[in-house]
């Protein structure tokens, strides 16, 4: 049996992606990898992964919010205004990522950090310009045990502005697709909303 970091590359790369019909399932299988069996590395520190979200838009699956990206392999992390995800294989048809909403350090007594902006300032909060270390970049770990955390699912953490309706929102959203989706598009925007705004997505360790 592969060890969970080969796991999760496959999983991050879709293969045997086949357009599931449960994306809950499939995430949920991810999900127990990050919460469970990994960490993430920064120097002399680890972390523990204790919240993610998921986003992923394929032609069955309109995830209209997830942010377009071209990436050839799965596992790269990737930058946007909401904080960073682990991105999946992504092209022009299917992309996505996971976004990290919360870590803790591990040890004991440790404070949970919350929200992802956080996560990022405390993995990227410096690096050095000349002289830079592999072990300075954050970097997934396999942990020597499972943590054995619950994890409960939840709908995403998606705020709709005063004066806004969550269709709103799905056609702003639709703007920045590649045109190829935007033309392919075949479910109503109040389906997607009800998609986007309603799927329990969120993952969090309890």
């Amino acid at each position: 049996m592969k060890n969970y970091i080969e796991q999760l590359k496959d999983k991050l790369d879709l293969l045997g992606f086949n357009e599931p019909e449960d994306y809950g399932a499939f995430f949920q299988s991810i999900a127990d990898i990050l919460l469970n069996h990994v960490l993430i590395a920064k120097n002399e520190r680890l972390y523990e992964i204790t919240e993610i979200e998921f986003y992923l838009f394929s032609p069955t699956h309109p995830d209209v919010i997830a942010y377009p990206r071209i990436f050839e392999n799965g596992g790269q992390w990737f930058f946007h205004q909401s904080g960073v995800d682990l991105s999946f294989k992504s092209d022009d048809i299917v992309f996505g990522g996971i976004l990290i909403r919360g870590i803790c350090e591990h040890k004991a007594g440790a404070q949970p950090i919350i929200g992802p902006l956080k996560c990022v300032y405390t993995l990227w909060d410096h690096f050095d310009a000349f002289n830079p270390t592999p072990d300075s970049y954050p970097h997934i770990v396999e942990c020597d045990d499972s943590f054995g955390k619950n994890i409960t699912k939840l709908p995403r953490w998606i705020t709709v502005p005063n004066g806004k309706t969550r269709e709103d929102k799905i056609e702003e959203w639709i703007k920045r697709l590649p045109e190829i989706d935007r033309v392919n598009l075949k479910t109503s925007t109040a389906d997607m909303a009800k998609a986007v705004f309603d799927n329990e997505y969120r993952f969090k360790a309890v």
